[in-house]
């Protein structure tokens, strides 16, 4: 039955990758969902609302992601592994609930499995197409699948949704970059840069600079490089809500 979850309607997005995978995860996840009293209920016994699984799962991938720096790459794993777990859970219990579906598919992207998060990313799109969420992951996903131009739509109406967050601003940047969009790129990263918030700063001078060099304007992006790594830019840490700069680099390289 729950694979059903994303079977149901057209079962668009999945692959044989995906079957191979729920089959291997099957035990688990079943012994889980028989013993998830902890995450189906709080301590006085009543079932917690879908709202406080997306909010306890989303803290704890958050949370998880941060510590990458300082945890094995094993226990990293493990961590997103023992998340994945628990989404599975949530998503018997809330079906149809935009925002576990969302993270989900931000999950898969952390994961490394982006066509996982596309499937996962256009069921949340289907449940609520208001989500800003379901918007801003479905367009990353498609952009690391390969289509850009499909996904840059999903981030454009993200924005318009959300549009005072930063993040989804950086990673609208970082699609135009990878569509090639090196324009409009340059005129993203410049309102990210004017709005001088220091949490995003250092990556849209990396962006701004990776588009003015596409351009020619060798000059520009070198300045731009010499800030981001002035603001202390590290690609092998830094990391976006969803798209790491690590991911940004393969893509320009192709």
């Amino acid at each position: 039955m729950w694979l059903a979850i994303l079977n149901q309607n057209n079962g668009e997005g999945l692959d044989k990758m995906f079957v191979r995978r729920a089959l291997i995860q099957l035990l688990s996840i079943t012994a889980c969902i028989l013993s998830s009293v902890a995450l189906a209920k709080d301590s006085a016994g009543p079932a917690i609302s879908c709202h406080d699984y997306y909010a306890q799962l989303n803290s704890r991938h958050a949370q998880t992601m941060v510590a990458k720096a300082m945890i094995s790459e094993q226990l990293y794993h493990e961590g997103l592994s023992a998340i994945e777990d628990k989404m599975f859970v949530a998503l018997q219990l809330c079906p149809t609930d935009a925002l576990l579906f969302s993270l989900m598919a931000e999950l898969q992207i952390t994961l490394g499995q982006a066509s996982l998060a596309v499937a996962y990313a256009r069921r949340a799109v289907e449940f609520d197409a208001a989500v800003w969420q379901a918007n801003y992951v479905l367009g990353t996903a498609l952009c690391m699948v390969g289509d850009c131009q499909a996904g840059l739509d999903y981030l454009r109406h993200a924005s318009k949704l959300e549009p005072t967050n930063l993040r989804l601003q950086l990673n609208l940047c970082s699609a135009y970059v990878w569509a090639e969009q090196n324009a409009q790129a340059i005129a993203s990263c410049s309102s990210i840069i004017d709005s001088d918030n220091k949490a995003v700063l250092a990556q849209a001078f990396y962006l701004r600079s990776q588009a003015n060099k596409a351009l020619g304007h060798l000059q520009e992006a070198e300045q731009d490089m010499q800030e981001a790594k002035r603001r202390g830019f590290n690609a092998k840490r830094d990391v976006l809500q969803v798209i790491t700069p690590e991911s940004v680099l393969r893509a320009l390289q192709k």
